[in-house]
């Protein structure tokens, strides 16, 4: 799990593979670009190039590349089957006399008809120079027919036609080279439910052996580890430098965001100080004036509350038994309270209200009542009768306010 989300990580999902091959016109560019989602590939695309001004146009820099050299330079040569041979003696048993030391080599199926390809280090060094004018970096170099047992045992067909050879196959998928002179037809081979061109065969199968993680024999290993390294530290640091920079720029929208919310809020509540400071003048003001009406206030129901007590206390000693009262409103209001409206008050007032059961009774309370010499006047205000016996009324007692 963890090797898959490096891999993921350090090469992406993502194979180019640019077959640089021989053709009736001198070289050509053959570049496919496979995909990997998880265990099944897929053919991205492919093209056939004529410079590698056009290689850069379509090629994924930020993608794997892997490089197949199949050109007049580059040489393969099968030899009879010698299992107990050394890889550098098979080399000079193919390619007698050859310091081994300046040239790059690679085998293929070792152990049964082996496959020796060559070329020059020269030659390959001046290419890799070449490539890097156009700033194309290869993540691992082949020669020639060096991956193609990996394609082998998904083939169906005997034959497959390559640009310089003609390859056999027989049962065990074991491969017998032969030279092919001419131009060639293009042929669809069907590869595990994928159709490719024979133009593209080394390329896909290049792919297919650094994905099914085979080693190569050969003295290309320690160039191969060397791009494999350069590639993949790169492509960490620009996946870190891209994620830091997205993660400082997060933080600081976020910063920002935050900033602003809290720079909004504090300047809503200067404004709402600013305007609670000249409320708070009114509301002084107002305070001031209110209390200076309440100290009067107070001031008149300090002087008129004896009285009220007093004239309550002689007025409740004459309330006879068959009357029941059921509310006193001493200086009740003169009107509904309204806003920014004074508030008046019947002064000298006592409104009563209640039920009598004994009209001769309630009648001779009324009588006794305005012989008070501290009232002024009882006024009969409301008078309705419930039954027969029982009547509800409300008087309206002045009295004398000296």
């Amino acid at each position: 799990m963890l090797d898959t989300v490096f891999t993921n990580i350090t090469e992406g999902s993502l194979y180019n593979c640019l077959e640089i091959a021989q053709s009736e016109n001198g070289e050509t560019y053959r570049l496919l670009k496979v995909k990997k989602t998880k265990k099944e590939l897929s053919i991205h695309s492919f093209f056939e190039l004529g410079s590698l001004e056009e290689v850069v146009e379509h090629v994924d820099t930020n993608a794997p590349l892997l490089l197949c050299v199949d050109t007049a330079n580059v040489l393969s040569k099968q030899l009879e089957n010698i299992p107990s041979a050394q890889d550098a003696a098979l080399v000079n048993e193919a390619f007698p006399n050859l310091d081994t030391g300046n040239i790059y080599w690679e085998l293929t199926q070792k152990s049964s008809l082996p496959i020796v390809t060559i070329a020059r280090k020269e030659y390959i060094d001046s290419l890799l120079v070449e490539l890097e004018k156009y700033n194309i970096h290869p993540f691992q170099i082949t020669l020639g027919l060096s991956g193609i047992n990996s394609i082998t045992p998904y083939i169906v067909e005997e034959e497959i036609r390559l640009a310089k050879y003609v390859l056999q196959l027989n049962d065990s998928s074991m491969v017998t080279i032969s030279r092919y002179e001419g131009p060639v037809e293009p042929i669809e081979y069907m590869i595990n439910g994928l159709s490719i061109s024979n133009r593209y065969l080394l390329g896909f199968a290049q792919i297919l052996e650094y994905i099914g993680k085979k080693e190569s024999i050969g003295n290309l290993n320690a160039l191969n580890d060397q791009f494999n390294s350069s590639f993949k530290n790169k492509r960490l640091f620009q996946m870190v430098g891209r994620g830091s920079l997205v993660f400082f720029i997060g933080m600081l929208v976020i910063n920002f965001l935050f900033y602003n919310h809290y720079f909004e809020k504090v300047d809503n509540l200067n404004s709402e100080l600013l305007a609670n400071g000249s409320k708070k003048e009114q509301l002084l003001q107002l305070h001031a004036t209110v209390q200076k009406k309440q100290e009067r206030v107070e001031l008149y129901t300090l002087v008129s509350g004896s009285k009220a007590t007093l004239y309550l206390d002689r007025f409740a000693q004459k309330v006879p038994g068959s009357v029941t009262l059921e509310q006193l409103n001493f200086q009740p209001l003169e009107k509904t309270v309204q806003k920014n409206k004074p508030i008046e008050l019947n002064h000298g007032v006592l409104s009563v209200s209640g039920v009598s059961r004994d009209v001769n009774a309630f009648s001779e309370w009324i009588t006794d009542l305005e012989t008070f010499d501290w009232i002024q006047n009882v006024e009969t205000s409301d008078y309705d009768y419930l039954d027969k016996e029982t009547s509800r009324f409300l008087l309206k007692i002045e009295f004398h306010e000296d």
